[in-house]
């Protein structure tokens, strides 16, 4: 079972048909009002909310006994900057990028997940990888969490991929979404890598 933060760029769209095409069991959770359960695989998440709405993600997949295996998180892979009245695109890429995966591994932590899944992170424009320009500097702050969860959940692993998106608003080429389900089913591990055309860069300490 795979659980799916689903982007509105439309690229978890493209992998989550592809997955559910080949018969994986995959929950999609997408950036709403309010907590609910839309449908028996779609869940809404309010992340201004603060916690709240992740204990109670859980909760309920753990109820009905689809605990993921392995967890997607695509809020910050972007397209425009959208973001809800009275706030700002800065504090919306906070809100679904930093203090998402902060407050997901809080609630993995008190509901004792077991075992504990494969958390891949998909961003866009969160990695600079020689001298591009960086424009949204914010989103590169999830990889303290990315980082930090597998020491905190001993037997969670984290990986952090970030792509480069069309400029336009235009379709995702296709071997995009195959570089992205190519690493969401990877053997987990813990690693750090940008996708730039057909190439995948790794960032590795040396």
């Amino acid at each position: 079972t795979w659980l799916v933060f689903a982007d509105e760029a439309g690229l978890a769209r493209a992998a989550v048909q592809r997955l559910r095409g080949a018969g994986h069991r995959v929950v999609t959770v997408h950036a709403g009002d309010a907590f609910a359960r839309t449908s028996d695989d779609t869940y809404t998440l309010a992340p201004e909310h603060g916690r709240e709405g992740y204990d109670a993600l859980l909760a309920d997949l753990a109820q009905r006994e689809l605990t993921p295996a392995r967890i997607a998180h695509f809020w910050l892979v972007t397209d425009g900057e959208t973001f809800r009245p009275g706030s700002s695109f800065f504090q919306r890429n906070l809100e679904q990028g930093f203090w998402s995966l902060f407050f997901l591994g809080q609630a993995m932590g008190e509901i004792g997940l077991k075992p504990l899944p494969h958390l891949t992170v998909i961003t866009s424009g969160a990695a600079q990888v020689r001298t591009e320009a960086l424009p949204y500097p914010e989103k590169a702050t999830v990889a303290g969490p990315v980082r930090v969860m597998p020491r905190e959940l001993p037997g969670l692993t984290a990986s952090l991929l970030d792509v480069a998106l069309p400029e336009g608003r235009k379709a995702i080429p296709a071997e995009t979404v195959s570089a992205v389900l190519e690493e969401m089913l990877a053997t987990p591990a813990s690693t750090v890598a940008a996708i730039r055309g057909s190439r995948r860069l790794e960032s590795r300490l040396v």
